[in-house]
């Protein structure tokens, strides 16, 4: 077993909005959560600093971030991904069973706090971005997720 987040993309099943980022301030800490009303069954952590909710066949439904905006690193924003096929993220059985993992965890942002990206260590610049709203987007490499972008919209995160 590797110290690596393996997934597979699936259908997606979040329709209406798919996932939406917000930043709670009184709890700081980032939110993503799907419009899906399907319960969660299983959680992952990662570096105990994201943790994901799953559905009852390792799909995720919800994740959250708790990195305070206040040691998010600044950077150019990238910008949206261009192309990005739509999907769901179905973690593999062997991630579930490993359910923690020592991965860094590294947010930065742009200095309106509108688009943040999550790199689980160094984001591979040819990771394949996966839509999974028009405002989140999953990069994966090889059935590793490698990170996130998240697009606040007209609200900063």
């Amino acid at each position: 077993m590797t110290n690596e987040l393996h997934v597979s993309l699936r259908s997606r099943t979040c329709r209406e909005n798919g996932f939406l980022p917000r930043y709670d301030d009184d709890a700081g800490v980032i939110e993503v959560t799907s419009d899906s009303a399907r319960e969660w069954q299983y959680g992952i952590n990662v570096g105990a600093a994201v943790v994901f909710d799953l559905d009852a066949d390792r799909v995720m439904l919800n994740f959250d971030v708790l990195i305070p905006k206040k040691r998010w690193k600044l950077r150019l924003d990238p910008g949206k991904p261009e192309y990005a096929r739509e999907a769901d993220l179905q973690f593999d059985q062997d991630t579930l069973r490993a359910k923690s993992f020592s991965l860094p965890v590294i947010v930065s942002s742009d200095s309106a706090r509108r688009h943040v990206l999550i790199a689980f260590g160094e984001l591979a610049p040819d990771a394949t971005p996966t839509a999974l709203s028009d405002r989140c987007f999953a990069f994966i490499e090889r059935g590793v997720l490698l990170g996130f972008y998240l697009d606040f919209g007209q609200e900063s995160g």
